[in-house]
């Protein structure tokens, strides 16, 4: 009995093979009489074609569906498109993430990468498929390039090497495709998913508006402060001062000075505008100067005895918080939706800050007063600050005129005096801002010399100190749902110490806007330094001292076993200024209370407006100081128009402008610039493949062809053909260059049948015809 082919062979039990007999099975004859029946375990492929006239669009789907998604991500952040305000979602009744958005968007940054990928794949493919059917053929070494898109390895590999000089064209364009598909995933991550960040708003109000100070530039960012109007500062010469006298910051700047003292606490103060209660920060730090190294060479070094301190003005700081307080109670427009807004000073309409910088010296009272010599230096003001700030050259000294300080005191005493310094000139304006010449007790330990103690001794240090103060552009911005604190770009203070150890011009300060140096008399520095305050020093000793010797006095210790001296004899009383483990607590001070004046000229002396234009020559002008102050009332011009105001005020107004932000997720080109830059690059390639490919058809040599689009396929051509004699001993691996550079072509052998052919084999043969199919 027959068997089934399919059935197993049977066992004999005798070691015999088995046989087995199989039947023909009809209807495998074809009718011009070639067999089709397939060999056991043979595949059941059917002829196909290779290569199909004209162009089908099903070809540019991936080319089409990548460039409209990347116009339409690289338009949002081009355009600046604004997407939501930070946990704002809501869809209907139900909150949705920013999370569950970000996700969904991450999701479609991956379709967008595929569809990318697709697309440089099929540009590939195309150039290798048209190589492969030309007369001239395709390197050897491009064979795999089209399977291998997404391989950094094949990237340097000595294959694709070696196409250098034999298509560079198509080589070039494996290895840009290579790089782009491995980073076009992070590209189109960054470049489709929203960022959190700040961004402007461009119409936040339904109407014009305009803040204005009813005072001049020259009214509120001074450069000469004479003796000052009393009828202006009325009451700021006495103990009694108010909130609008330059010296009223004094109880908090104690505060600080003993906080300072007691805890380390770093150099930085927070002032309140009382009728907003709005803050800002009086920022002081040590600064940096520059110095000539023993091998000449200029270098930064940080010098504790100089300290700068920057602040943003009362005025600015009580127009911010009244127009805040006016904008929530009077919905204009947009803003009111804002659930995160900041307020931004804007540069058409700049901002000025006082920054002041100090720099003191050392001496001692006790050789001070020997007749000058080598060991004894004459009692100067220091000048870096000049060299530095000011067009001046180097100068000689500055000495300190012997009244201030060469006459008989208390060597424990303190003291402080403003020096006028006008009579220094460097050119067309004053020297420096002022001078000061503070006094401050010390103790002087000697050595042992053969005693159980220490020759300690009762001193007094001179430091006679420069001060320099100039206007700064700032960019100020407010958060009001996030603090109340105002905050300043110069929130490092030293970075406004520029300078290349020359002379500093007015091109070195244009890009941070400083003025020339502000000329401050001692007659309107004595406003911040009145006589008469009661304070209490370090040791507890009541005093009745000026305000500035009072800041100082916190750092002022009387003991009879003082901090320099454990093992001085007891029953000896000395005083010694001992500040904490930095010792610019001298010109932090000093900078801090000029600053702080300065930040108080216009105060209480100027009044914010906010103009509404209505339209039709008709404006709303609010007196914010009474409209939202002390006694809210408002005043309401409606028989002008902005135009109007502005010509009739001009000169004598000082406008500020606001940009208003918003925190949330939206689309803007900086930071994505790489990304765009990718994504920009793939569309360039891909249009500029349609363009070919149209074009080609235009010439009439265009094809259409999906053959060998898979790696199985190419390997299955390659087995399917002959043996290339020209490829001896490559089983184990290719390694010369040579090899790699052989053409490949795809040719038709016996009519019907299409091998792949290495070297000159395959010049012999057609090349593969349209719409012909093939075994």
């Amino acid at each position: 009995m027959e068997r089934s082919r399919y059935e197993p062979f049977p066992n004999t039990g005798k070691g015999e093979a088995a046989v087995v007999n199989y039947h023909q099975i009809s209807g495998l004859e074809g009718d011009d009489g070639f067999s089709t029946r397939h060999s056991p375990g043979s595949t059941s492929e059917i002829p196909k074609t290779v290569l199909e006239k004209g162009l089908h669009f099903s070809k540019f789907v991936f080319h089409i569906l990548a460039l409209a998604t990347t116009a339409a991500v690289v338009g949002v952040n081009i355009a600046t498109v604004y997407g939501w305000d930070e946990g704002s979602l809501h869809f209907e009744s139900i909150a949705i993430s920013d999370n569950q958005v970000n996700n969904l968007l991450q999701f479609a940054a991956k379709l967008h990468e595929i569809l990318i990928v697709g697309s440089l794949t099929s540009i590939v493919m195309y150039q290798i498929r048209k190589r492969l059917i030309s007369k001239r053929g395709l390197p050897f070494g491009l064979l795999s390039s089209g399977y291998q898109v997404n391989s950094m390895e094949f990237l340097f590999s000595r294959g694709l090497r070696s196409a250098f000089t034999t298509d560079l064209w198509l080589t070039l364009t494996v290895a840009a495709t290579i790089i782009l598909v491995n980073v076009v995933g992070p590209s189109s991550a960054i470049v489709v998913i929203p960022r959190l960040n700040w961004w402007h708003v461009s119409a936040p109000f339904n109407c014009s508006q305009q803040l204005y100070l009813d005072s001049s530039l020259d009214e509120l960012y001074p450069t000469n402060l004479g003796p000052p109007d009393m009828k202006l500062y009325q009451g700021c010469d006495t103990v009694k001062y108010t909130s609008d006298c330059p010296g009223a910051a004094f109880e908090d700047l104690k505060s600080w000075a003993a906080s300072w003292n007691n805890n380390g606490m770093a150099p930085n103060i927070s002032m309140t505008e009382p009728l907003t209660n709005i803050q800002r920060g009086l920022l002081t730090e040590t600064t940096k100067m520059f110095t000539t190294n023993e091998r000449n060479v200029t270098e930064f070094i940080t010098d504790p005895n100089i300290s700068i301190t920057t602040t943003v003005t009362q005025p600015m700081l009580e127009l911010i918080g009244l127009f805040w307080a006016y904008i929530q109670e009077n919905p204009m427009g947009l803003f009111q939706k804002i659930k995160k807004p900041m307020l931004v000073s804007a540069d058409t309409a700049p901002v000025y800050a006082p920054v002041v910088q100090v720099e003191c010296a050392w001496f001692n009272y006790s050789e001070a007063i020997k007749s000058p010599g080598p060991d004894n230096p004459v009692v100067s003001f220091p000048l870096h600050l000049l060299d530095r700030h000011t067009d001046t050259e180097e100068s000689t000294a500055w000495p300190v005129h012997p009244s201030l300080w060469n006459f008989t005191r208390p060597k424990n005493a303190t003291n402080f005096t403003w020096v006028d310094l006008s009579s220094y000139s460097d050119g067309d304006g004053p020297g420096a801002s002022l001078g000061a010449l503070v006094t401050l007790p010390a103790v002087a330990v000697g050595d042992e010399s053969n005693s159980t103690f220490w020759d300690v001794s009762q001193q007094s240090m001179l430091l006679p100190c420069l001060i320099n103060a100039k206007w700064a552009a700032a960019r100020i911005q407010y958060e009001p749902t996030s603090s109340n604190q105002i905050v300043q770009n110069f929130s490092t203070p030293s970075t406004l110490g520029v300078g290349d150890g020359e002379n500093v011009t007015d091109a070195s300060r244009r890009p941070w806007g400083l003025s020339n140096t502000i000329h401050i008399s001692p007659e309107w520095a004595a406003l911040l330094n009145v006589a008469g305050i009661p304070t209490t020093s370090a040791s507890g000793e009541s005093l009745n001292t000026t305000m500035v010797e009072a800041l100082l006095g916190q750092f002022v210790i009387s003991d009879t076993n003082p901090v320099y001296s454990p093992y001085m004899a007891l029953g000896a009383n000395f005083t010694s200024f001992v500040p904490p483990p930095t010792n610019n607590v001298v010109p932090a001070s000093i900078a801090a209370v000029v600053a702080e004046g300065l930040s108080r000229l216009a105060y209480n002396r100027t009044t914010p407006y906010l103009v509404i234009d209505k339209g039709s020559n008709s404006s709303t002008i609010e007196r914010l100081t009474q409209r939202m102050g002390w006694n809210p009332s408002g005043i309401g011009f409606t028989n002008m128009s902005l135009a109007t105001f502005e010509a009739e005020n001009d000169g004598s107004v000082t406008p500020v402008d606001f940009n208003i932000e918003r925190y949330g997720y939206g689309y803007g080109w900086r930071g994505v610039v790489v990304g765009l830059a990718v994504l920009l690059t793939h569309a360039t390639m891909a249009i500029g493949h349609i363009l070919y490919v149209t074009m080609s058809r235009a010439a009439g040599a265009v094809f259409t062809s999906s053959a060998w689009g898979q790696l199985g396929e190419m390997l299955a051509l390659a087995l399917h053909s002959g043996r290339a004699r020209v490829l001896q001993n490559v089983g184990g691996g290719v390694e010369a260059t040579s090899t790699w550079k052989m053409r490949v072509r795809v040719r038709e052998r016996e009519g019907d049948r299409l091998e792949l052919l290495v070297g000159r084999e395959g010049l012999d043969g057609a090349r593969p015809q349209l719409d012909k199919k093939y075994h």
